[in-house]
């Protein structure tokens, strides 16, 4: 990002009023604000805006925002945070998955937007670099990872089971990849949350229990009785069995 240049935001939702308080409290924070109130005129503009982040309603009339974000996605990694009036965890796990770096439930607090914006900016700015530095190493890993009857590689981002691929969305993928690169250690719910999204609050937290249940419907051989994730009670989660590397 260019220096002195300030952060443009894309405020996408059809609550004028909503718009209208997000925009004073961002311009107050030195931010530019652009805006849209439906779903064509915010996919038809954004790529010529060129916005550093994306405020997106997750209620838009006509086409829902998350079909908005889907869209966008095909093209654009731009940052997008979900505001959402809904506090329904699959609802959220489904912006997530769908390519959200964030989300932000209604009536939405100044402090906190702000905040967000700035902590997804500086996620996502960390992750270009790291992308970067591996690029320039050009190294190979072609270490595989087994756990039990598990087969894991995380250079070509699969998972077996008895042989058979396994369909992991990316944040059962990174969620999987954080306990086995720590075996040795649990994991609370907020370590968690950090590492594989880079943000947390105690919301949140139910994010990660719906995650394991999902996960250990894939790969336990009895998720009611699970051996590969272990729960430590009051604590989080920890890696159940041996991590073998091929």
């Amino acid at each position: 990002m260019v220096a002195n240049k300030k952060t443009k935001v894309f405020i996408v939702d059809d609550d004028a009023s909503l718009v209208e308080m997000l925009s004073l409290v961002l311009k107050d924070a030195g931010m530019e604000v652009v805006v849209a109130y439906d779903a064509k005129t915010a996919l038809s503009n954004y790529e010529t805006l060129d916005p550093d982040l994306i405020l997106l309603d997750y209620m838009l009339p006509g086409l829902m925002g998350i079909g908005v974000l889907k869209k966008i996605r095909q093209t654009s990694s731009v940052p997008i945070i979900m505001l959402t009036a809904i506090s329904d965890t699959d609802v959220i796990v489904e912006s997530l998955e769908s390519g959200a770096n964030g989300y932000l439930t209604k009536p939405i607090n100044s402090a906190e937007l702000i905040a967000r914006i700035r902590s997804v900016l500086n996620t996502v700015a960390g992750a270009k670099i790291a992308a970067e530095e591996e690029r320039e190493q050009q190294y190979v890993d072609y270490t595989k990872i087994k756990l039990k009857n598990i087969l894991i590689s995380p250079m070509h981002r699969t998972v077996y089971r008895d042989d058979k691929k396994l369909h992991l969305t990316n944040l059962e993928f990174q969620f999987l990849i954080a306990l086995v690169e720590n075996p040795d250690r649990f994991f609370s719910r907020e370590e968690l949350l950090e590492k594989i999204w880079g943000q947390k609050n105690d919301a949140d937290q139910k994010i990660i229990s719906v995650l394991v249940g999902r996960l250990r419907e894939k790969i336990e051989k009895d998720p009611k009785h699970p051996r590969i994730i272990e729960t430590v009670r009051g604590v989080g989660y920890a890696l159940g069995v041996e991590v073998e590397y091929l």
